[in-house]
């Protein structure tokens, strides 16, 4: 276990310290927030002689809520242009009904504004896609308590005890995933300019 990191209480530390978090206005934010937090561990890890094991459970943990919170954003965002919305995703923690919800609103999306030239953009989402699948796997597809517990709401053990998993392979379907999650600017963006 590392041990707690001693800062100073100086005027530099206390200004490097300060979280205005009333200045985050917006769920995307939010998201980056996460992606940051994951982004900044692993760099850690890279950096230190540290292995992922340490922290392997909340890295995974922010992974997974952060794809959740994307596919929920996303999908309200998404919502105003494909004139479809689920009220089941509101409240689900199932990543793999989030995933399918947001493959929904793409494919109508798609269908609903032929005048986009979204060809190339749509090969992007399929490769993205498949990748954050295999994401899903890993994360829990529908255990909302993966990565939070070592138990399910049934006490039973949500992960064998010879569960291993590669955090590199993981952590390139992450970054897909989140980019994926940015399809919403494109898609705004092609229907703002294509449409009028």
């Amino acid at each position: 276990m590392l041990q707690s990191v001693k800062i100073d209480n100086d005027k530099r530390s206390i200004a490097k310290f300060t979280a205005f978090i009333g200045q985050v206005s917006n769920e995307m934010q939010v998201l980056g927030q996460y992606e940051n937090a994951v982004n900044i561990i692993i760099k850690f890890i890279n950096e230190t002689s540290n292995r992922i094991d340490i922290v392997s459970f909340p890295v995974l943990y922010l992974m997974r809520h952060s794809i959740e919170l994307g596919y929920k954003f996303n999908c309200l965002g998404l919502s105003k242009y494909s004139q479809y919305f689920s009220h089941k995703i509101l409240k689900s923690h199932n990543l793999k009904l989030l995933h399918s919800e947001f493959r929904k609103h793409f494919d109508i999306i798609y269908i609903k504004f032929p005048n986009i030239p979204i060809q190339n953009l749509y090969q992007d989402f399929e490769h993205l896609y498949k990748d954050t699948t295999k994401l899903i796997k890993y994360l829990g597809e529908d255990e909302s308590s993966s990565f939070r517990y070592t138990k399910n709401g049934k006490d039973e053990q949500i992960l064998k005890g010879t569960t291993i998993v590669e955090m590199l392979q993981i952590k390139n379907y992450y970054d897909n995933a989140m980019q994926m999650m940015s399809f919403i600017d494109v898609i705004e963006w092609y229907v703002q300019n294509y449409t009028h």
